[in-house]
């Protein structure tokens, strides 16, 4: 986890992120076992860092998890 540096500034209609993980060699799972909530995933980076990510939405966790498995396999 580090501070987002060269993360654009929040402009009207985006939101600055709260951190930032490396992506790279990072390994991502379905958790929906590790909460009560429904929908959510596992990042967990190369350094062992562990964030949960969650959604109300079945479609938009999907879309989060394809898109961030997509990033993860270019690195």
């Amino acid at each position: 986890m580090k501070r987002c540096s060269g993360v654009p500034s929040a402009g009207k209609d985006r939101a600055r992120p709260e951190l930032c993980i490396d992506l790279n060699g990072a390994v991502l799972s379905h958790e929906d076992k590790l909460s009560s909530r429904k929908n959510v995933f596992r990042v967990t980076s190369a350094l062992g860092i562990q964030v949960l990510l969650q959604c109300e939405s079945t479609q938009l966790s999907e879309e989060w998890f394809h898109t961030i498995i997509a990033a993860i396999r270019v690195l």
